[in-house]
């Protein structure tokens, strides 16, 4: 659906990108992803509490934590601890789909739509 190459209309300009989504729609909707990662990092890296009916330590979405496995103290320190394997991948996937998803859309936004003209002239 690009516009054609006499056409001045930004509003044909602005629904081109993205499968129609409006270029503002997909910076806002990129932005969006990337400040919710950054939100549920936070919460699954930084935030520890100690719950009060069981003395156990809890990250910020209230999973028990518990000492890090040796192997994995290599690249965390020796003071961490963790939710488990099953977390730290669901972690993993979640914040590199959601750093990828998020910096697409928010560059998708950011680009210009080509117009048929830019193909065929290039020699």
């Amino acid at each position: 659906m690009n516009p054609s190459p006499g056409n001045d209309n930004p509003r044909a300009e602005e629904s081109a990108s993205a499968g129609g989504l409006s270029r503002s729609a997909c910076r806002w909707i990129g932005g969006g992803i990337l400040l919710g990662v950054l939100a549920y990092g936070t919460l699954a890296f930084y935030i520890t509490s100690t719950d009060s009916e069981t003395n156990f330590l809890q990250d910020g979405f209230g999973r028990r934590l518990r000492e890090t496995p040796s192997v994995v103290r290599l690249f965390f320190g020796k003071e961490r601890v963790w939710a488990g394997w099953y977390w730290f991948a669901l972690d993993t996937v979640v914040m590199v789909g959601g750093l990828i998803s998020g910096a697409l859309l928010f560059n998708r936004g950011d680009s210009k739509p080509r117009s048929e003209t830019e193909f065929t002239d290039q020699t």
